[in-house]
């Protein structure tokens, strides 16, 4: 999961680094698109949208807060490698000589996998231009290079840079799309959107996106995976209500005090399936507050405290939750 998270987090950092500046050059003339009027809104979003890959979570971000309120967050955070990852990028910016300006769109999709333990992604951003001299100026300035493949007549540009005497090299890639658009992800994924994405088969979370929360910081929309299901209904009467969620949408937002605030939905069958979902909820919940009192690890006390934050409501057919941060446990989460 620690791989997943700076995975995403990079893909999102890289985001604040790739503007302004002249466009970087195709390797081939299938690159070359003609101008096309930028769009804003809803309607760049879910043009975005529609060129992602099969995901089972997708999500819109508000980029001009992402890097003005989370960045600085980020890169006091050791877990995954997140705080070191927004460190590299900030002093990559600052070598390629750009400063993040408005993105007009920012999309995420993620396909996870049964243990959460891997998974692949990609992430969209509508309004971006590249300065190829620079980037590569900076990239060598950080031990790196970088490098251009073609697939089907369409380059894929990868930064590689060297870790540990004992890893292999850290890998980046993205792709230019034309009309200003970027995508940035794994090469399973990138592939994908340079064959057109998903092609409309994931409508449905784009529509229940519309449901979460349009001023939030992140707003999201996913479906468990199959395997994940099947894996949670196997667990016992606690976890089969969960396995039946049909969709989870809903919205991360941080405040200017440095809290956070957690909405989320979770949409079942029924009413009555709602119910019993909150029921098991808040079995969980309960046991693991058990499980976690008197442990006097920091780590396992900071998640006790979170569990003390949760709280859940029937709206319908959906599970509500909330999940307030305050600004001391935003602190612990550092």
């Amino acid at each position: 999961m620690q791989k997943m998270i700076h995975k995403v987090a990079s893909w999102a950092l890289l985001a604040g680094l790739l503007l302004n500046g002249a466009p970087l050059r195709a390797a081939t003339s299938a690159d070359k698109q003609p101008a096309v009027k930028v769009t804003t809104g809803p309607s760049a979003v879910d043009e975005l949208l529609a060129l992602l890959p099969v995901s089972d979570v997708v999500a819109v971000i508000d980029a001009q807060r992402a890097f003005a309120e989370l960045l600085p967050l980020l890169k006091n955070i050791s877990t995954g490698g997140i705080g070191k990852t927004a460190a590299d990028v900030e002093t990559f910016a600052k070598l390629a000589g750009v400063e993040p300006k408005q993105i007009q769109a920012a999309v995420l999709g993620v396909k996870m996998t049964e243990t959460l333990s891997r998974g692949s992604g990609v992430l969209l951003l509508q309004g971006v231009e590249l300065d190829g001299a620079k980037m590569t100026e900076a990239v060598k300035a950080l031990g790196g290079e970088l490098q251009t493949t073609e697939y089907n007549g369409k380059s894929l540009f990868t930064i590689s840079r060297k870790r540990g005497p004992n890893e292999g090299p850290e890998l980046t890639q993205f792709a230019l799309l034309g009309n200003k658009r970027l995508a940035i992800g794994d090469l399973p994924a990138l592939k994908s959107v340079l064959d057109g994405g998903a092609k409309g088969s994931q409508a449905a979370l784009g529509q229940t996106l519309k449901e979460a929360k349009t001023t939030g910081l992140v707003r999201f929309a996913g479906n468990l995976p199959e395997g994940l299901r099947t894996m949670l209904a196997s667990q016992g009467e606690l976890f089969e209500q969960v396995a039946a969620v049909k969709t989870i949408f809903g919205s991360l937002d941080l405040n200017a005090d440095n809290s956070a605030i957690l909405t989320a939905r979770l949409r079942t069958a029924s009413t009555n399936a709602a119910g019993q979902l909150k029921e098991s909820l808040n079995g969980l919940v309960a046991l693991g507050k058990v499980f976690l009192s008197g442990n006097e690890d920091a780590t396992m006390k900071l998640y006790g405290q979170l569990l003390e934050q949760v709280k859940l409501g029937v709206e319908a057919s959906d599970v509500s939750l909330l999940l307030q941060l305050p600004k001391e446990l935003m602190d612990k989460l550092k």
